[in-house]
């Protein structure tokens, strides 16, 4: 059964539709209607996949939506509870957003901004996922923040929680113009300090990360089990970083310009990426760091030693600084047992500073160099050849070849551009 919402004028309506709705019902809001949420808000629909749709009924289930949105905005917090695949579609959310104990739920073609800093507070997260499991965020934009706080987290905080944090997706958003330049400025935060050891098996995929000038970390990983591809990462002052945790895979992304992947941990994945025109001293293709410790405490919180991980299948085309870095920081534990394989290094004659593998503060150790191929121009000379292998170990293994390498970047489905408002 439809209903139309001509009786919603505000959220505080909107939640006595919801509480009151039956299994299967579904919501049409007017969508050139603004609703007021001024004051903190918990919303608890018992009833089983209710839908609220925001945007014309003609486009409930279009895959190419146009039209108005409605808008929810104000400087409450609304939170949904205890929700079972309750469907979002088509708003403009200005205001911050909670998901709590939440399952098999989706938000999509939705716009997410909230630059707010509330007096009780001194940061402000967009959207927070919170003990919930199997939501999907899909085609969603997340745009333009000056302050504290990140656009979407995703983690366990009741310990007691009946629903565990896991399988939730992220597909096909775009993130942008986040200018907090200091610690607390991401993107995306994945898990907590505590919870490394916790596999929360996230997805990101097809994802646009642009313009970003915050946190260093694009997206902040905390927890096992991540998986990012099909990404596009351009012009970004931050990296995708496994901070915490282990078995992270990165593949198929594309990164253009400035940015790449920081790693720690273990048995992480990084393949068939392609990274372009990377000029940055700092935010470099690939930085392996070193840690702390051998393995990660039952605690978790530490920086662990970068080993087991497999660098393999990934192109360099015209990075004009470093492509992977081996080590960083005077951290005890140098980067280990790591395996780089079947790369390809190109860089045109006009781009005379690139360096394949450069080691600072580390050594080659146990670490596996094979197949990996180096383009250095035409006719490169001694010198150009010896420059760009960089730390390479010199020999058949890494192969300087003189016809230039055909490369592929990745096809990466972007999300559906929504007019702003």
């Amino acid at each position: 059964m439809a209903v139309i919402g001509e009786a919603i004028n505000d959220v505080d309506d909107l939640k006595e539709a919801l509480e009151n709705a039956s299994d299967n019902e579904v919501f049409f809001l007017n969508p050139d209607k603004t609703y007021e949420c001024n004051n903190d808000t918990t919303i608890s629909v018992h009833a089983k996949n209710v839908r609220v749709i925001g945007c014309e009924p003609q486009f409930a289930e279009s895959t190419n939506p146009k039209g108005g949105r409605a808008v929810i905005r104000g400087d409450g917090k609304l939170t949904l509870k205890d929700c079972i695949g309750l469907q979002i579609r088509g708003f403009f959310f200005r205001l911050r957003l909670e998901m709590r104990e939440c399952e098999d739920c989706k938000i999509e073609y939705s716009d997410f901004h909230y630059d707010t800093i509330p007096s009780d507070t001194n940061r402000v997260h967009v959207l927070y996922i919170k003990d919930s499991a199997r939501n999907h965020i899909y085609n969603c934009k997340f745009h333009d923040k000056d302050n504290e706080g990140v656009f979407l987290i995703i983690r366990k905080v009741d310990m007691d929680s009946k629903v565990k944090t896991k399988d939730n997706i992220v597909e096909r958003c775009e993130f942008c113009n986040h200018r907090f330049d200091d610690d607390g400025g991401e993107s995306i935060v994945i898990g907590e300090n505590n919870q490394a050891n916790d596999d929360l098996h996230t997805e990101i995929s097809n994802c646009w990360f642009h313009d970003l000038d915050a946190d260093p970390e694009t997206v902040s990983i905390k927890a096992c089990g991540t998986n990012i591809h099909n990404c596009l990462h351009e012009n970004n002052d931050s990296m995708f970083t496994v901070r915490h945790g282990f078995s992270t895979r990165i593949e198929q992304c594309v990164f253009r310009g400035r940015g790449g992947i920081r790693l720690y941990g273990k048995d992480n994945h990084v393949k068939d990426n392609y990274f372009s025109n990377n000029s940055d001293n700092e935010r470099v293709p690939i930085l392996l760091c070193n840690g702390n410790v051998p393995e990660e405490p039952p605690s978790g919180g530490a920086y662990t030693k970068v080993k087991d991980n497999h660098i393999t299948g990934n192109t360099f085309e015209n990075c004009s600084t470093v492509c992977v870095q081996w080590g960083r920081d005077s951290r005890p534990e140098k980067p280990d047992n790591n395996h780089f394989l079947d790369n390809k290094i190109i860089a045109d004659d006009g781009v005379n500073g690139c360096i394949a593998l450069k080691f600072v503060e580390a050594s080659k150790l146990n670490n596996d160099f094979a197949n990996n191929i180096i383009y250095a121009g035409e006719n490169p000379s001694k010198e150009r050849k010896k420059k760009i292998m960089g730390d390479l170990p010199q020999n058949l293994d890494q192969t300087i070849v003189l016809v230039r390498p055909e490369v592929m970047e990745p096809s990466i489905d972007l999300p559906y551009q929504w007019p702003s408002q």
